[in-house]
């Protein structure tokens, strides 16, 4: 994901490799993502489509494979019209051609882009969240009650032992104890990233091991998984769920 951090964030932003950057007290120095390997991720490629490579990716249609000659299918949508999303888009293509995968984009206005999201009928998008000076502000948008018809936990990935240990960490007073917590927290959610978010036609399921082809691509190629990028907060989401007739979509949502 060099290239990303080159000619996106121009030797200016931080780098990331997990949900808090380096200069956090939060930081945990024993958690780094992988990024950056396309050998390894044509491995899990081959054995997911092995396994699923005939199912239906329904984001891309009624009748399209999850696979096409050994390479995952997949749409990646971001909010435009937008220079930057959209060269963000090129560069993400680029290493996961090399990986595996074959990419539609999908640039959406960004109440419709918000408005998928939600519904989970998307792929892979990219997201910009995760700002809170206080980590505990972020909540809303992790647990698992936060999961609904329209969910506010974008990539609709539960797990209750976090929501526990998110919930200790915000009613925490002790300085020192938060901070192992918050450690303890990006060593969980890193894992879960890697094994969790899925193609599967029913969009809502988020099941393990290499059924995580999403996690895949992000985790090995990307370094953008469940973590800021190297741009500042946000992060890229996983999902599948079939869109609607696109005339039939409304909502009053904007920022």
């Amino acid at each position: 994901m060099q290239n990303y951090r080159d000619l996106i964030g121009l030797g200016i932003s931080s780098d990331a490799n997990q949900g808090f950057t380096e200069e956090s007290k939060y930081y945990n120095p024993d958690v780094v993502q992988q990024g950056d390997n396309p050998e390894r991720a044509l491995e899990l490629v081959a054995e997911y489509c092995a396994e699923k490579g005939t199912d239906i990716n329904t984001v891309l249609g009624e009748s399209t494979a999850t696979c096409t000659d050994g390479k995952i299918n997949i749409e990646l949508q971001w909010s435009g019209p937008s220079v930057v999303q959209t060269r963000i888009a090129e560069i993400l293509d680029e290493g996961w051609d090399n990986a595996g995968f074959n990419v539609s984009f999908d640039e959406l206005p960004q109440d419709e882009h918000i408005l998928q999201t939600a519904f989970a009928q998307y792929n892979v998008n990219t997201w910009r969240q995760f700002g809170a000076t206080d980590p505990s502000g972020d909540n809303v948008w992790l647990l698992c009650r936060s999961i609904s018809g329209i969910s506010l936990n974008w990539p609709r990935l539960c797990d209750e032992e976090r929501d526990a240990l998110l919930l200790a960490a915000q009613l925490e007073t002790d300085e020192a104890v938060r901070i192992g917590q918050y450690q303890e927290l990006r060593r969980r959610s890193t894992t879960l990233s890697r094994t969790s978010s899925s193609l599967t036609p029913s969009g809502t399921t988020l099941s393990p091991r290499k059924c995580a082809v999403c996690a895949i691509a992000l985790t090995l190629t990307a370094n953008r998984s469940f973590a800021p990028p190297t741009v500042g907060h946000g992060s890229t989401r996983c999902t599948s769920r079939a869109k609607p007739d696109r005339s039939t979509l409304t909502t009053r949502e904007s920022h």
